[in-house]
């Protein structure tokens, strides 16, 4: 059991083992969006503290790697409640320690790093799924802040204490976060584990492809269905459906991209036939849950039915 993004309470996440050396964390699960009741969200309160807790569980266990998958994330702490968990102090100017949250970066003075953290024994690979850096107008804190329930005052706060994080980062390492490609996803976790750790940082969707052999599946495939939650143009930055549909065309696969929302651009049309949604209809944010699989079906029979017309060769799912 970790703690939980608002540290009040704990749950179960999953810690998994490759090989003997080899783990796999992942963030969704262990400070992840879906784990912050939707009236609370707000990335000033939460951290990272549960996933610091299952890569120091990895270490014990006899890690050698460890890799994180850096998605879904209900936080914006730059990685400070892992750094946390690993013993890592964080305090103000009157040397109080600072809870690991959001709201505390900008209160920051100074860092005590454990011996854990500065000489830490293992590999850190982070899989991202966006190229964004830290902070600018397409840095990770202003463009996904919002969307895990930051106002726009909350996002300036996040933003500078960010900068302020980083400047003292940058004392410790003589590295500069902000400077990190993909460091700003996941609440800003690749830009700091990169820097203080040495960690690398890899592009999930085409690591995990080659892992999975998805380029061998594709030999005699017909037709490709993959989507997300919403599809926009931030879904063009090395994202799930755009790389797996790339990989698709290269061997001449048609590709259906589904979306619970879809943003139409140009762009997009680059790797998709057919991009859908599966809402089209008017409806609030708490029914579309509960009827996610309801509303996908119907996409997704649609788009194969626009398939069918098109080019032929699919009856209906069944046909899948």
């Amino acid at each position: 059991a970790v703690s939980t993004p608002l540290l009040d309470s704990r749950h179960k996440a999953p810690l998994l083992f490759l090989d003997e050396k080899i783990a796999v964390v992942e963030v969704a699960s262990s400070a992840g969006l879906v784990l912050v009741p939707q009236e609370r969200r707000n990335p000033l309160f939460t951290s990272t503290y549960g996933t610091g807790e299952l890569i120091k569980k990895a270490v014990e266990l006899g890690a050698k790697e460890i890799w994180i998958a850096a998605g879904g994330s209900s936080t914006v702490d730059g990685a400070m409640g892992i750094l946390a968990a690993l013993g890592c102090k964080f305090l103000d100017e009157r040397g109080r320690e600072l809870k690991p949250v959001g709201e505390s970066l900008i209160k920051i003075n100074r860092i005590q790093l454990s011996s854990l953290c500065e000489n830490f024994p293992a590999k850190i690979k982070i899989l991202v799924d966006v190229k964004n850096r830290l902070q600018g107008k397409n840095g990770g804190v202003r463009t996904f802040a919002h969307q895990k329930g930051a106002s726009p005052e909350d996002v300036v706060i996040l933003e500078m204490g960010m900068s302020n994080f980083s400047e003292i980062v940058r004392s410790i390492t003589g590295k500069d976060p902000e400077e990190v490609e993909g460091g700003g996803a996941s609440g800003g976790i690749p830009a700091m584990l990169y820097v203080l750790f040495d960690g690398e940082i890899v592009m999930g969707a085409e690591f995990i492809a080659e892992v999975a052999g998805l380029r061998k599946a594709f030999q005699g495939a017909d037709l490709l269905i993959t989507g997300e939650g919403k599809v926009d143009k931030t879904t063009m930055n090395g994202k799930v459906p755009v790389v797996v549909s790339m990989i698709a065309k290269q061997y001449n696969v048609r590709t259906i991209i589904i979306g619970g929302s879809v943003d139409i651009f140009d762009e997009i049309f680059r790797v998709a036939d057919i991009v859908f949604p599966t809402v089209t209809y008017p409806i609030k944010e708490d029914e579309i849950k509960k009827k996610t699989a309801e509303n996908l079906r119907r996409g997704v029979k649609a788009a194969l039915f626009i398939f069918k017309n098109r080019w032929g060769g699919v009856e209906d799912e069944k046909d899948i």
